[in-house]
């Protein structure tokens, strides 16, 4: 019978990361880097989760996964994701700008990087007043307006942007 895992954090430095992390979250960090991740749950070959605690200590979530398939995550995300664990789950601590990122469906992604598409729900543990998140292109930008504006380094009129608060959650 599986029981609840802990796994070992997988820290991942960024230009834009803090020390956030530590201060908010009691999560103790290397010392003299920017952490921009926390990676909590992970089945990625770039940070593997190893489990903490219990009989399965010491193996990697990808082995756990393999070994106990639908009893970990459920018959019907099994049935669709039988070969991959689909789940990364992360605590970010963003002190700068991140860069604008496109997440390719599951289809595409499988095609061109052997990987999941990248869905992504963010529940907001800490914002400054200031905090943003941009969802997207605003509708009616299309791919030549979008070129022109980048060419000409105008990014105005293109992206939806959402001001979030500590607490919110957005899917």
């Amino acid at each position: 019978m599986l029981y609840p895992l802990k796994f070992k954090k997988v820290f991942i430095e960024k230009i834009w990361g803090g020390k956030n992390l530590e201060k908010k979250l009691d999560i103790e960090l290397p010392k003299d880097k920017n952490i921009g991740e926390s990676w909590e749950v992970s089945a990625h070959p770039n940070g593997m989760g190893i489990a903490l605690n219990g009989k399965l200590k010491g193996k990697t979530l990808k082995e756990i996964y393999s070994e106990y398939k639908d009893k970990l995550v459920g018959k019907k995300v099994f049935e669709k994701y039988p070969d991959k664990f689909p789940l990364l789950i992360k605590f970010l601590d963003v002190n700068d700008r991140l860069s604008i990122q496109v997440h390719p469906s599951d289809e595409v992604a499988m095609k061109k990087h052997n990987e999941f598409g990248k869905s992504e729900s963010w529940y907001i543990v800490y914002a400054s007043d200031d905090a943003t998140l941009i969802l997207g292109t605003k509708p009616g930008v299309t791919k030549k307006k979008f070129l022109e504006k980048v060419k000409n380094n105008d990014f105005s009129d293109l992206f939806e942007e959402r001001s979030v608060k500590t607490g919110d959650f957005i899917k």
